[in-house]
Formats: structure tokens, C-alpha cells, sequence
């Protein structure tokens, strides 16, 4: 038989007391408190990476940003263009891209106007500065001889990695 301060739920036929209902809400804070916890950790982990791109070469630059823990690489985070350094300008500006999350981005840098395409596959952590410092056309010979006589050009990429923004070569 309830006492007189629990009562019985018309419909299920519980007995609740305040000791229990008590209980209950204390569970209810509890898992709340758990779950805003851990939304709030995992939207911290899953922060977009900063990184900046800057080209001091002459020709524009097509890159692809990747996350780093990514293994697969199947479909780029972001893709983009950094256009080549004008003679009349001072210095190059970066261009900011990202990766999804980690502490690290990989990033492919692939020079354009070249006949024979060259990608680059770079580590860059969060925060820092790509800057492309120079990019040489070189040329290799024919595959074939006979049936294209032409040499084909290629890029070489010069790059450095820093912490701050650095200013081009010569500018």
C-alpha cells in the first residue's frame, strides 16, 4: 500500500514518490549535461584547419585541400586557383583555404600551363603559410620520336613552409 505522500500514476499504476521523481530529474541533468559535453567536444575536434596559400611564381596554381587523417583522398574539402604574381604588384596576397578537421592538411599544387601536368603533394599544419616561391619551366624529351617530336615542358616547384606570412622573392 503507497503512503500518503507517494501516489500511484493513473494510467500505469506506478507508485511515484518525491524521492523518486528526485532521482529521475538528477538522471535527466546528468544526461543532459553529458550530451552537451560531448556535442561541444566533437564540434571542437571537428574545426576546419586554416591554412594560406601564396604564389610568388608566374603562372597560376590550381591546388586541392584534403583532411589530413584523410587516407583515401577521394574528394577534395576545397579546390581553388591562386593566380601567378603580376610584375607591377609589391607582393603576392595568400589566399585562405582549409581542410575539415585534424591538425594537419595534405594539399595537392598543381602548376597549369604546362604540357605535361605535375601535382605536389603537401603536409602543411594549422596556421601556416605555403608560399610558392618560384615555379622553372623545364623540358623533357619526346616519349615517342617518331610520332611526337616535340619536347614537352614540365614544372619544378620551389616552396617554403612558415609560421608567419613572408614576402615574396625579389618584391
Amino acid at each position: 500500500m503507497p503512503r500518503s505522500r507517494d501516489s500511484v500514476h493513473p494510467i500505469h499504476g506506478i507508485v511515484r514518490s518525491p524521492a523518486v521523481a528526485g532521482l529521475f530529474r538528477k538522471a535527466a541533468c546528468s544526461c543532459l549535461a553529458v550530451i552537451m559535453l560531448s556535442s561541444m567536444a566533437t564540434s571542437a575536434a571537428h574545426a576546419d584547419v586554416h591554412i594560406r596559400v601564396k604564389n610568388c611564381s608566374d603562372y597560376p596554381v590550381k591546388f586541392m585541400t584534403f583532411d589530413g587523417a584523410d587516407w583515401l583522398d577521394a574528394v577534395p574539402y576545397k579546390v581553388g586557383t591562386v593566380s601567378g604574381r603580376h610584375t607591377s604588384e609589391a607582393d603576392a596576397s595568400p589566399k585562405r583555404t582549409a581542410c575539415s578537421s585534424g591538425e594537419f592538411c595534405k594539399i595537392d599544387i598543381i602548376p597549369q600551363n604546362f604540357d605535361i601536368e605535375v601535382k605536389k603533394r603537401l603536409k602543411i599544419g594549422a596556421g601556416k603559410y605555403l608560399r610558392i616561391t618560384r615555379i622553372d619551366r623545364k623540358y623533357a624529351p619526346p616519349d615517342n620520336p617518331t610520332m611526337d617530336n616535340r619536347e614537352k615542358s614540365y614544372p619544378v616547384i620551389g616552396y617554403t613552409i612558415d609560421a608567419r606570412e613572408k614576402r615574396c622573392p625579389n618584391s
